[in-house]
């Protein structure tokens, strides 16, 4: 017995499918909180049957962090309706050059992280 939930599952994954090849350089826009865009930077995984889609590496292009987007929540910006929390998938891309600066930008971000945390614990260790 074929279940209208499964075909109408299998029919959305292969319409969806364009968002599983997305390249370096596209700016996704989250609708939401403080309305940050991110640059992909790398595809980290490719759909399987056990997963809805591919997952990015993306850099915030307003605060440097590195963060993880999954395809199958992603929407083209085309597809707004309404004033949700969602991430959209834009017609905008990066140059190389534009790229490699937030991949710069990310890396001084790291290095932030952690001397912050190092910073932390030299203090914690002294205050014992």
């Amino acid at each position: 017995m074929i279940c209208l939930s499964d075909i109408n599952n299998s029919m959305s994954r292969q319409d969806q499918g364009w968002k599983n090849d997305l390249q370096p350089g596209r700016v996704l826009q989250l609708n939401g909180y403080n309305d940050d865009r991110y640059v992909i930077i790398r595809k980290i995984s490719s759909p399987s049957k056990y997963s809805w889609g591919a997952t990015y590496e993306t850099i915030s292009l307003d605060t440097g962090d590195r963060c993880r987007h999954g395809a199958e929540t992603m929407r083209h910006i085309s597809e707004k309706k309404d004033n949700r929390i969602q991430m959209y998938i834009t017609d905008d891309t990066l140059s190389p050059d534009e790229i490699m600066d937030a991949v710069d930008c990310a890396r001084r971000r790291d290095v932030e992280k952690i001397q912050e945390k190092q910073q932390a614990e030299a203090a914690e260790k002294r205050s014992r």
